[in-house]
């Protein structure tokens, strides 16, 4: 299983998602990854 297949699993409690919740988890952490603290 990769990050994404294990993100599509995460349950998403939100009631008008405008994305899915594993396309906002993916870009959480590459920015993590790439050291960004901070969105602008």
């Amino acid at each position: 299983m990769n990050l994404i297949q294990y993100l599509q699993t995460v349950r998403d409690y939100r009631t008008q998602p405008d994305y899915p919740l594993w396309v906002i988890l993916v870009l959480v952490v590459v920015g993590t990854m790439r050291r960004c603290t901070m969105v602008r």
